[in-house]
């Protein structure tokens, strides 16, 4: 459940928004047509979410905020608005309105930025690869696409455990930890792409992007990112890891993991 609401006066126009699901409660909130703020919470037991959803709703209330029917958050600014026109463009689709709404940065849509979901060669083929799947049969499930195109292509994914977590494991079996990081990277273009084209995530599939995201972060893949030239690729990939990681928490906490 999610509910908005907008506080108006001589001073300001803010928004606010609370989306509460299951153990996850999120919120929303900042100036309108700013690009604000989000905060997670995640508590021990349901009703304790809901307790203090319910709470934070009516200490806005007391402070004048109004309940809307939709939200008021911004969608993205003019140049993350580019950047989808342009994707939709290149790809010849138009992208779901959730996926506007929670990928309202430049990074998420770029076709440059090789630790985005679609900027890789790999991210960027999967991808349309996925799109075509979706296109020539809509009941294909995105977990059936992934599993299909790692079973064709073992010598290009060599990664059978895609649960995998132990780096002296990795470290010890494969000597390329390139294709470690081309296979997460199509891993994330399947979670992403899915949210893109049919606004939501199967939930299958986001675990399995929860975790490629934390085996991102191993120390096996610290020589990779450690070359000189890419230390800075590094940071930035630091930085978007946990830029994609809350994103798939607030898309779980929003109900839109099937």
């Amino acid at each position: 459940m999610e509910k908005f609401f907008l506080f108006t006066d001589e001073k300001s126009d803010k928004y606010w928004e609370a989306a509460c699901n299951d153990l996850n409660l999120t919120i929303f909130f900042g100036k309108i047509h700013s690009a604000g703020r989000v905060e997670e919470k995640t508590f021990e037991t349901k009703e304790k979410c809901i307790q203090e959803y319910e709470k934070l709703i009516k200490s806005k209330l007391k402070k004048g905020y109004v309940e809307t029917i939709e939200s008021n958050r911004p969608i993205h600014n003019s140049s993350t608005l580019n950047l989808i026109r342009d994707f939709e463009e290149n790809n010849d689709i138009k992208v779901s309105p959730i996926s506007k709404k929670l990928m309202n940065e430049d990074f998420y849509w770029s076709c440059v930025e090789e630790t985005s979901p679609f900027g890789s060669d790999e991210g960027s083929d999967t991808f349309s690869f996925l799109r075509e799947a979706f296109q020539d049969n809509p009941r294909t499930k995105p977990i059936d696409f992934l599993n299909s195109q790692f079973l064709s292509n073992p010598d290009f994914y060599p990664l059978r455990d895609l649960n995998c977590l132990d780096s002296d494991f990795l470290k010890k079996n494969f000597d390329d930890s390139d294709l470690l990081i081309i296979q997460d990277n199509a891993i994330w273009a399947v979670a992403f792409g899915q949210l893109v084209i049919r606004g939501h995530i199967d939930e299958e599939v986001i675990s399995l992007a929860k975790i490629s995201l934390k085996r991102q972060l191993l120390d096996v893949f610290k020589p990779f990112f450690e070359q000189k030239e890419k230390v800075k690729s590094r940071k930035c990939f630091m930085f978007w890891n946990n830029y994609l990681s809350l994103i798939l928490s607030i898309i779980f906490s929003l109900g839109l993991v099937l």
